[in-house]
């Protein structure tokens, strides 16, 4: 959430909270937000049923006596003489003696002065040593609600009676994964929700709803969140369609109350309720059930049906005669029902369908006829949404084609335009053959596309221009490089793959390997690039630029796919094919940014075999020659990263070009931002300073739309501005949506537990919190570097987990000769007493330290220094002297002068 609609939502909720009253009102309020926002469970007896105020008693208390709590909606409740929270806190003690927590809460503000000075006031009353008090005042109120409640749903509703505006912020708050509305005309199947309720309660946390697509499968499982969301927290829908294997779950996004979490971690944190409408039969409900944290629910719906499924009951006569007769110029007649029900048996889909062609002008006599000719066809009960869908060919035949030929009822919304045009995308969308999606997604209803695919609409000739034009968008979307192509090879990657074994399209593969991970490579369908390259040599003509570009991409990914099992056999297999960039060269092509991109990955595989020098004149003749790109100046950044006056400038020019958008594609600009952070010297600095506002801009944007390298960029250039500019760094991170832990890959973890620590440090003493979460972040790395390592020490070490950071540091490769690895190792065994090691290890570590590095000798010297003290050393002091003369100046020179005052 951006810390602007943060405070935005605060102020308005403050405004709320100072309204409710009278004073039973605020009390009941404060009942319900405590029961949310604490993990005890506490009995509310200030009042009694009639909601009147029961004397002698304290407002709320847990069954142990250690936790309470008053409320109070007295203007000057902190403030003033401080009269009614005194009587308050002595009323708590002299009912249960043994309380450890004590909350206050009031309906109207204070200022923090006034807060401060209250606990400095209470702090030394006799009797209340031991004893915690917590002031929640209006505004601590309205943080706790926007910061931990706006995505528990349930805590919501409770709130909500007492707080309208709550109910205004959730309506413009963006939302995904939403479960869809209820549609207030859908047939009710009576005892059906407590059906689903006590199954969920005594078989197990996952159940199916099974039946015919189109059978009311999906208004089921909607109707019963509906009517159940009161005992989950957070709701969550998500389509089946997405879900290949059951990792898939793990890279959902649900947006909640301007929060982004992941669903797996949702599950198991939070009491959710997830629906997964049509899960594919490749995923099996026990897949599932560990997914599920105590309290959490899944509910899928799918069309095999198997033992323990609940089935979707068919549609009585009555029920489908009153989808039947909707809008409908006259009642259908009975005749005509009992045939539609002998024809379909009960299928909602499919008398939706029927309405809908009467509301087009089909007389019910036509449907009669229809029903009779179809009744004993063997196709089943879609035949007659087939008999209706055929109706509409001599319009949409056309576009529905496309669905036919992709082979699934959903096609990728761009490609499909660039087929039918705008036009056709108006007639489609105006059937109501479509199904709710993705934005980037078009869907048919499945019954829908089951009756197109036994029309046989799709002649050859039609299949071979859809072909065509499938190549043609593709060779524009792999010029553009943007999302766009990842988003075409996901979404119709089934067909994509099947296009990749009946002929080889240099496009498709393109595509393909876009998405393909290194272990789902095909290597039949991607060939050999070797093989490639000569039939480009026999052919005599120019290549094209996919020709090349497959030809390139083919190579880093059979590099990738070797990696993941010998990074000796993937070198050795990517310099035997080094020749294929020098025979490319050699080919007339028709694109000349093809020789800039064959050079740029010949660069590239010469760096990987570490033929280092060769790659830089590689790039080095990109950019000397007509296209030069920034993919290679990043490539030189990465080489000159040593050179920092050669890496500052090539690095200027990409984000002085990147100023202007769409210009370079963010991936540049952001891999500049990762290669920079470890050159250094003032024209770094002086650049990191001149393009803050665009860095700023592009690592927003990036995490806005889901890019994990936007958070490796911010930890990056986080090393600067922690020191520099912390306040661009918190503001930054309060305006991405952070991931929760567990939910990415190692890299991302990393950088996210860095960035916490950076924050933490930030402010003195140190965020407690914000180190934590630093400490599950990179905890849940499941390979971590040595790097990681050390940072994982030292923040263990900050929050005093000695031995644990102990542990962690000795898995460090070379902890005893790395210097900060030995440094941090050296604070370890201090604070277990044991100065020997301890000195050992600091002595090694100054003495490792590289020139670059002396900028932190200072912080090694002043450990140095309590080292000798705790041995006992008289002459301790001149390592802090030592300390103070190297320090620059700034805080810590000025911390390290008050220590050593101490000592005179």
């Amino acid at each position: 959430m951006r810390e602007s609609e943060r405070v935005e939502l605060i102020d308005r909720l403050i405004a709320g909270i100072g309204v409710i009253g009278p004073g039973a009102a605020f009390e009941r309020f404060g009942a319900k937000f405590l029961d949310h926002h604490l993990d005890v469970d506490l009995v509310h007896r200030g009042l009694n049923a009639q909601l009147n105020p029961v004397g002698g008693t304290v407002d709320s208390v847990d069954d142990a006596g250690l936790v309470a709590a008053e409320y109070s909606i007295v203007k000057d409740y902190f403030q003033a003489q401080w009269t009614k929270p005194t009587h308050d806190l002595l009323h708590v003690l002299n009912k249960h003696p043994g309380v450890k927590d004590i909350y206050l809460l009031a309906s109207q503000c204070s200022t923090p002065s006034e807060i401060n000075a209250t606990k400095e006031r209470v702090g030394a009353w006799p009797g209340f040593y031991g004893r915690t008090i917590h002031y929640y005042d209006a505004r601590r109120i309205a943080e706790v609600i926007v910061d931990e409640m706006l995505l528990d749903d349930s805590a919501i509703g409770a709130l909500v009676e007492h707080l309208p505006v709550l109910d205004r912020i959730l309506n413009e708050v963006r939302a995904t994964l939403a479960i869809p509305p209820v549609d207030p005309r859908r047939v009710l199947f009576e005892g059906l929700d407590e059906t689903i309720e006590s199954r969920l309660r005594d078989a197990g946390p996952v159940l199916a709803i099974s039946g015919l697509a189109g059978s009311g499968k999906s208004d089921a499982a909607a109707a019963y969140v509906a009517s159940r969301k009161g005992n989950y927290q957070t709701p969550m829908w998500v389509e089946g369609a997405d879900l290949v294997r059951i990792s898939d779950l793990s890279s959902k996004r649900v947006w909640r109350g301007g929060a982004d979490l992941n669903v797996v971690a949702m599950l198991q944190s939070r009491r959710c309720l997830l629906v997964i409408d049509d899960l594919a039969p490749g995923i099996s409900l026990a897949d599932l059930k560990p997914l599920c944290g105590p309290g959490s629910h899944i509910i899928v719906t799918r069309r095999e049906t198997a033992a323990g499924d609940i089935e979707v009951p068919a549609l009585t006569p009555r029920q489908a005669r009153e989808i039947l007769d909707r809008d409908a110029p006259e009642p259908c007649p009975e005749p005509v029902l009992e045939a539609l029900m002998r024809a379909v048996g009960g299928h909602p889909l499919s008398f939706a369908l029927i309405n809908k062609a009467i509301a087009s002008g089909i007389s019910w006599r036509d449907i009669g006829d229809d029903c009779d000719t179809i009744a004993e066809l063997a196709y089943g009960r879609e035949r007659l949404a087939d008999r209706v869908l055929g109706r509409l060919k001599p319009l949409l035949a056309t576009e529905l084609t496309v669905f036919d030929w992709a082979g699934q009822p959903s096609c990728d919304q761009r490609f499909l335009k660039f087929v039918i045009r705008t036009p056709g995308m108006i007639k489609l969308g105006g059937q109501g053959l479509r199904a709710a999606d993705r934005s980037s997604v078009v869907r048919l209803h499945d019954i829908v596309y089951a009756s197109l695919r036994v029309q046989s609409w799709l002649s050859p000739e039609r299949s071979a221009v859809l072909d065509q034009r499938l190549d043609e968008h593709l060779a524009t979307l792999i010029g553009e490089e943007s999302l766009a192509l990842r988003i075409l090879a996901s979404t119709m990657r089934d067909k994509l793959e099947a296009l990749a074994v009946t002929r080889r399209s240099p496009a498709v593969l393109v595509a393909l390997l876009s998405v393909w991970r290194p272990e789902e490579l095909n290597l039949q369908a991607v060939g050999s690039p070797e093989a490639h390259v000569t039939e480009l040599e026999k052919r005599g003509i120019a290549a094209s630029y996919v020709e090349v570009r497959f030809i390139l991409e083919a190579i880093e990914a059979l590099y990738r796919k070797d990696k993941a099992v010998s990074i000796e056999i993937a070198k050795a297999n990517l310099a035997a094919r080094l020749p294929i960039f020098e025979r490319l060269l050699a080919l007339p092509i028709v694109d000349l940014r093809s020789s800039a991109e064959i050079r740029h990955h010949w660069g590239k595989a010469l760096r990987i075999v570490d033929r280092i020098d060769e790659a830089a004149e590689q790039f080095e003749t990109v950019m000397a020659g007509p296209i030069p790109l920034d993919s290679t100046r990043l490539q030189l950044v990465r080489h000159y990263a040593t050179d920092s006056d050669r890496a500052v400038v090539l690095a200027d020019e990409i984000l002085m070009a990147a100023q202007k958008p769409l210009t370079v594609i963010s991936s540049v600009v952001l891999g500049v931002v990762e290669n920079l952070s470890w050159a250094k010297g003032p024209a770094l600095n002086a650049l990191f300073d001149k393009y803050a506002d665009l860095i700023e801009r592009e690592i927003i944007q990036a995490a806005d739309v889901g890019f994990d390298q936007a958070y490796g960029a911010l930890a990056s250039v986080g090393r600067y501005w922690a020191w520099h500019d912390a306040a661009r760094l918190t503001r930054i991170f309060a305006a991405i949506p952070v991931p929760s832990v567990g939910a990415t890959d190692d890299r991302t973890s990393g950088a996210l537990g860095e960035i916490s620590l950076k924050l933490a440090k930030a402010n003195f003493p140190p965020d407690r919190g914000l180190q934590e979460r630093a400490i599950r972040y990179y905890r849940s790395i499941t390979a971590p570097d040595d790097f990681q390592l050390q940072k994982l020490g030292e923040v263990l070490i900050d929050v005093k987990h000695f031995a644990e950071a102990e542990g962690v540091l000795r898995r460090i490769s070379n902890f005893q000769t790395a210097p900060f690895a030995a440094y941090r190792l050296s604070q370890a065994r201090l604070a277990q007493n044991d100065a020997a090691e301890a000195r050992v290890l600091i002595d090694t570590a100054i003495a490792n330290l590289g020139e670059e590095q002396q900028k932190f000798a200072a912080s090694f010297w002043a450990h140095r220094h309590k080292v000798r003290k705790a041995q006992g050393d008289r002459a301790a002091s001149e390592d802090l002297d030592k300390a103070i003369a190297i320090c620059e100046p700034g805080k810590y020179r000025t911390y390290l002068e008050k220590e050593r005052s101490k000592l005179s």
